[in-house]
């Protein structure tokens, strides 16, 4: 929303039919199976894997660093989109230490690709999904505003959320960390 409020994107159509809402449902199971995926392999096997070798910090550059590394295929990368991901990736790891499960970080994974995608309409990490409920297209030529064609994940306000994020959790586990 913030992106609209900016005149960065436009909503160019609402598509609330029988066939969208049924291939909107359909796809939240792939969604799911996806961003558990990724996060299974980045976050809950790898983290723990390397912060048993190095230390938790590096462990989670390193970690991060591989969930980036997984999108350099996508159309539309850009170097601002090379940042967002390894901020999610950074985010994510924090989030996983704070709640212990990988559930939690491949929940809001799969559901920001599902929200980005199906229901907004928008390019997730520079590809197209389909069907979706909206379509926001991007709007003007600040693709370092909007995300341009790698979809709002290339945007500096993304940027901005997951810093936020990031130095939200982290303040949030060391103070539990001061507690024990």
């Amino acid at each position: 929303l913030g992106l609209v409020v900016l005149g960065q994107y436009r909503l160019e159509s609402i598509h609330l039919n029988p066939y969208s809402l049924a291939f909107v449902v359909f796809t939240i199971p792939f969604w799911i199976l996806q961003g558990t995926a990724e996060e299974v392999v980045a976050r809950a096997w790898l983290l723990p894997q390397l912060a048993s070798r190095t230390n938790l910090k590096l462990a989670i550059l390193i970690s991060s660093l591989f969930f980036t590394l997984l999108h350099m295929g996508n159309s539309g990368l850009t170097p601002l989109s090379l940042v967002n991901l390894f901020l999610f990736g950074v985010a994510m790891a924090l989030y996983l230490l704070k709640t212990d499960t990988v559930w939690g970080v491949a929940g809001i994974h799969g559901a920001w690709n599902f929200a980005q995608g199906n229901l907004f309409g928008i390019l997730v990490s520079g590809q197209p999904s389909g069907t979706s409920l909206m379509t926001f297209l991007p709007q003007g030529n600040q693709d370092w505003l909007s995300g341009g064609s790698f979809g709002i994940e290339g945007s500096i306000m993304t940027s901005l959320v997951l810093l936020l994020l990031i130095v939200y959790l982290a303040n949030k586990l060391k103070k539990e960390n001061e507690r024990m």
